[in-house]
């Protein structure tokens, strides 16, 4: 899993003092009473920004055509990034801890 970041920020200071860390993702929905969540343990390291790399990341979201994205955007953002942070899991737990409060299980749609 890799993470963007700048040299400024204590995030990858962080990472390089302890490796080791902690990502949590979680998908809530209240009206739909869905909670998902995946937990990962495991350690980070720091690396200069690949901007091949950094380009895959970034067309999931803005596009392929990077001459479509934000120019406010990408000057005030992108241009300042300069580093990568890359995690390495070791371990993953996933829970479905959904209690579809405001709709029954059977009217779940995913």
């Amino acid at each position: 899993m890799w993470f963007v970041a700048r040299s400024v920020d204590r995030f990858p200071k962080r990472i390089r003092e302890t490796p080791k860390c902690s990502v949590g993702v979680v998908d809530f929905n209240l009206q739909r009473g869905t909670l998902r969540h995946v937990g990962m343990r495991g350690t980070a390291e720091v690396a200069p920004v690949d901007k091949a790399r950094l380009h895959r990341l970034l067309a999931r979201y803005l596009g392929e055509d990077p001459e479509g994205w934000s120019s406010t955007f990408t000057r005030g953002v992108i241009d300042k990034l300069d580093l990568m942070v890359r995690f390495r899991p070791t371990s993953i737990v996933a829970r479905d801890q959904s209690y579809f409060s405001l709709a029954s299980p059977r009217e779940y749609r995913a």
